[in-house]
């Protein structure tokens, strides 16, 4: 009974635990300075599901309005990466692209723990305005809890390339000379 307790436990670490993501906050970025890793080749990714769209009016020759809706999704755990850094702030790229950035970042006076969270340019009771590929977009107020969170085997990996590890083997009498005088 306790050994089949124990193998269920033992699969429930591996599915789960190998392949764990973590939420990205500001000490998490003071660790990833101190192990000297740039935040360009950490892989990042999206905590939920986020969507904005754009809708823009024209006029067509007779005064007819048209409307085109642009909707932009990126799923949940869609994998991206910090193209720069300032600050508190996170530019974020997802595709290819010069100005297809998002930003993350934090508050100013921001906690150790907290997570960096989409941010937008301007916040209604319901929406929020963001630029991607030099366009307005909305954003619902409900996507601005997406955050960015990495994988923990990175944190794992890097501290152990800073752990320095050597074993003692000891000193017999007559290895090395000492000073007597000393010594009495």
């Amino acid at each position: 009974m306790l050994n089949n307790k124990l193998f269920l436990l033992l699969i429930i670490i591996t599915l789960f635990g190998c392949n764990r993501k973590i939420y990205f906050t500001p000490s998490i970025k003071k660790q990833l300075v101190t192990y000297n890793q740039p935040l360009n080749q950490v892989q990042f990714f999206i905590s939920k599901r986020i969507s904005f769209k754009n809708i823009t009016q024209t006029l067509d020759s007779i005064g007819n309005k048209n409307f085109t809706t642009r909707i932009i999704k990126l799923k949940k755990n869609t994998p991206g990466i910090c193209i720069e850094s300032k600050d508190s702030l996170l530019f974020m790229q997802f595709e290819k692209g010069k100005s297809n950035n998002l930003i993350f970042g934090v508050s100013g006076k921001s906690k150790p723990n907290e997570h960096y969270r989409i941010l937008a340019y301007n916040w209604t009771k319901y929406f929020g305005v963001i630029k991607y590929d030099n366009i307005p977009y909305d954003i619902n107020i409900f996507d601005a809890f997406a955050s960015l969170k990495i994988k923990s085997k990175l944190l794992k990996r890097l501290a152990k390339k800073e752990i320095l590890k050597r074993t003692i083997k000891g000193l017999k009498v007559g290895e090395i000379q000492l000073d007597t005088a000393t010594i009495n």
